[in-house]
């Protein structure tokens, strides 16, 4: 069983995948408060336990408005 879940991201244009966060087991949403308004970003988790990472889940591809306003991914 999972213990919790690394949080990865990448600017769509020219990013690097990066580890941007981990979280509980059974969390179902994530508040992203270092991404930039206007900026196109592709996410994706792995669970984790004591025997190591899951494969890679499907990729999502958020576009942030123009704000400074926190965004919320789930």
């Amino acid at each position: 069983s999972e213990e919790g879940y690394k949080i990865f991201r990448k600017e769509k244009i020219m990013g690097i995948w990066e580890i941007i966060d981990s979280v509980e087991a059974n969390i179902t949403n994530y508040t992203d408060t270092s991404a930039l308004g206007g900026r196109t970003y592709d996410y994706f988790v792995r669970a984790f336990a004591d025997s190591g990472l899951s494969k890679i889940s499907n990729a999502a591809e958020i576009t942030l408005p123009h704000t400074d306003v926190p965004n919320v991914f789930y």
